[in-house]
């Protein structure tokens, strides 16, 4: 866990790491001692720690909940061994299922490839992923094959020790380059989108508030766009996309973030929200190689640049 997390109680923990799951499911789970706190069956009241290992290894047997094998689903894989597997999830495909029995996902590919994943990770759901990226956005996507790569890279994240590039076409110029700190969160629990909190003070009222670092620098200008690099350590909900649009540069085809900016671009429509995971750095979690996993520019956001280019 991060240390941003110290002394929060369990279960709120849990809510803030499975935001798509209820807290009365939370409440279930624990009750019936489904999550292991260090080895021990975790309770709604403990305080957790930096350097707590939280599991909750039974929920391949979550109540309702079908993952199912999609082998007709192609998979891109860009790094493999016997403890993690690199894909690169194409745009318009989701990260794992919501509902039970739903199909078309890079998890349900996933456990057609690697039957040994199901069981891995905090959810039947996510099998294995260590993250997660939006339905829109392309790129680099990282799972674990086996409890101990997840356990071991989990740390990291926790830590802030993988660094995840991204590219993005964002209108405006923020700048060469700059930063944007400040707390992310949402007022209730089925919001669509987040907000950005830059006055800690004005916290009250807030769900699931998480600092969240973006890192910035623009490689290349265009009439009223850009494209940009970013680096995030840190893994709040939709980051990237609410700490750009709260400096006035949100990501180009952002329907949520964007609020209709796009019908100033300098060319017809984008295909969808621009922002492309490029690349992935963290040490393997048995031996401690340095790894750095990348991803080539998705075709559609390649061409949309092409365009500009010659516009």
């Amino acid at each position: 866990m991060a240390s941003s997390d110290a002394g929060m109680r369990l279960d709120r923990f849990l809510k803030a790491q499975l935001p798509e799951s209820s807290r009365n499911e939370i409440r279930t789970w624990l009750e019936e001692g489904r999550v292991l706190c260090n080895q021990r069956a975790g309770r709604k009241g403990i305080r957790v720690v930096p350097g707590d290992r939280i599991r909750m290894d039974l929920l391949v047997g979550e109540r309702g909940f079908a993952l199912l094998p999609d082998p007709g689903l192609p998979l891109d894989i860009l790094f493999e061994d016997s403890f993690l597997v690199a894909v690169d999830k194409p745009p318009g495909v989701p990260s794992h299922p919501l509902k039970s029995g739903e199909t078309g996902t890079v998890v349900n590919a996933l456990v057609a490839r690697y039957p040994e994943m199901r069981g891995v990770g905090f959810s039947a759901r996510d099998a294995g992923l260590l993250h997660r990226l939006d339905r829109e956005t392309s790129g680099v996507l990282l799972a674990a094959r086996q409890p101990s790569g997840f356990d071991g890279l989990r740390v990291e994240f926790e830590q802030g020790r993988v660094v995840k590039v991204y590219l993005a076409l964002v209108h405006g110029n923020p700048g060469p380059e700059g930063r944007v700190e400040a707390l992310i969160g949402t007022r209730s629990r089925r919001a669509d989108r987040v907000e950005v909190v830059r006055d800690p003070d004005r916290c009250k009222g807030y769900r699931s508030l998480r600092p969240a670092q973006t890192r910035f620098r623009v490689t290349r200008e265009y009439r009223s766009s850009c494209l940009v690099r970013l680096w995030m350590t840190t893994g709040a909900r939709h980051q990237l996309r609410a700490h750009m649009a709260s400096i006035g540069c949100p990501i180009v085809g952002d329907r949520v973030y964007g609020s209709g900016v796009d019908s100033q671009s300098e060319m017809h429509s984008p295909p969808r929200q621009l922002l492309h995971a490029a690349e992935i750095q963290f040490f393997h979690p048995v031996g401690g190689k340095r790894m750095r996993i990348r991803s080539p520019l998705e075709k559609e956001f390649a061409g949309y640049i092409e365009g500009l280019q010659s516009a």
